[in-house]
């Protein structure tokens, strides 16, 4: 068999979902749209206003829609790539966490842009809807996770993964001073609590964990924090112990111990 230099990762199950999700609800949205019966797919992008007013699930679904099929080839590859590799050291359900938590983060940051920056700023977001935020987590923790691997940053320029989130903040200013887009922040301050081993989030939960501890200390038994309730063993009567000496002759009473 003929080896090549180039093997395309294979991905695994969760990659592979999070791929068929997002190509599949970004495909319907796209043919609703032309068809012109797109009326249940408007209440799916997360509308700040709309989200106050009780509509909670758009937080989870503005980020299975890609707006354009260019958009979404590039959305797919990202997962595919940075999924693929991530999977190599993450679990299935940490890779999903983080895409989720990533899309929730960019549209908290939506929401506190709108209920903080005036409504004459020019910038001021309204609607927000693309995986941007969840990708942009991806692409961070992937730096985290593989600082010394180097990627081909538009096909052309060679990048190290630790220097992956310096670009990404770079690339988040340029959105939000251009386009207006402030979810890519939320996925930023995702990617940098997500990733790692352990991560910044994994690492602060253990430390108020053993604050938690270290403040029962006084209150708490070796068997209390190993969870084990074994009764402990009872010392044996027969025996006594008495200070001073015998004579070199043992006594015939064994139960008597120097």
């Amino acid at each position: 068999m003929r080896e090549t230099g180039f093997e395309l990762p294979r991905p695994g199950k969760v990659v592979i979902g999070l791929m068929v999700a997002l190509g599949t609800v970004s495909l319907a949205y796209a043919f609703a749209r032309l068809s012109g019966s797109d009326a249940v797919f408007s209440y799916l992008p997360f509308d700040a206003r709309a989200f106050v007013k009780g509509e909670l699930w758009r937080a989870l679904s503005s980020f299975w829609l890609a707006e354009r099929w260019q958009s979404l080839l590039f959305d797919l590859l990202a997962i595919y790539f940075l999924g693929s590799a991530l999977e190599r050291k993450w679990s299935g359900g940490r890779i999903a966490r983080a895409f989720v938590f990533g899309g929730i983060a960019g549209n908290a940051m939506v929401l506190l842009a709108w209920a903080i920056l005036p409504a004459s700023f020019a910038i001021h977001p309204k609607v927000d809807l693309g995986p941007s935020a969840a990708l942009t987590a991806l692409t961070v923790a992937w730096g985290a996770e593989f600082p010394d691997s180097r990627i081909m940053l538009m096909f052309v320029i060679p990048v190290r993964g630790a220097w992956m989130k310096w670009i990404t903040i770079v690339v988040c200013s340029l959105l939000t001073l251009y386009e207006g887009a402030w979810a890519p922040w939320g996925g930023l301050l995702a990617g940098l609590a997500l990733g790692g081993t352990p991560s910044l989030a994994r690492r602060g939960y253990l430390q108020m964990k053993l604050r938690w501890l270290s403040a029962r200390g006084q209150r708490m038994t070796v068997d209390d924090m190993l969870g084990a309730s074994k009764k402990p063993k009872a010392n044996p009567q027969h025996l006594r112990v008495l200070p001073g000496g015998l004579d070199d002759k043992p006594p015939k009473d064994k139960s008597w111990l120097n």
